[in-house]
């Protein structure tokens, strides 16, 4: 029985804004255009795990809004089939509750996708 050492990675990341002339923001707009808050923060998350002498990585991506209660999370499995040429699959998922934040937009815009590699 062979043993295999699990190489793997997480990176974690805060952003935060705050608009210091809301009220003249607030004041500016045009009718029926929803008001962004006065503060919005982000947090991003990157688990990355290798694995069989690093030919398979399995990665997630989350980009988080507390403020925005919106998201996108990215998974994405890599395999490695020789030196030259890798296969990858994955998927983006957005949510959020309101349909006029950064990211919950886009909630019904869910996709996969599949490459191939050849590096030369």
């Amino acid at each position: 029985m062979r043993a295999y050492r699990r190489v793997g990675g997480l990176g974690l990341q805060y952003y935060a804004e705050l608009m210091l002339n809301h009220a003249g923001y607030r004041s500016s707009l045009p009718a029926g255009l929803p008001a962004q808050g006065r503060y919005r923060d982000t947090v991003t998350v990157r688990l990355t795990q290798l694995l069989k002498h690093q030919t398979w990585r399995l990665s997630l991506f989350a980009f988080v809004s507390p403020a925005d209660a919106d998201y996108l999370l990215i998974p994405e499995v890599s395999y490695r089939l020789s030196d030259r040429l890798s296969a990858t699959v994955g998927a983006n998922v957005f949510g959020g509750q309101r349909d006029t934040t950064f990211l919950g937009q886009f909630d019904r815009n869910d996709n996969a996708y599949a490459a191939l590699r050849f590096d030369f």
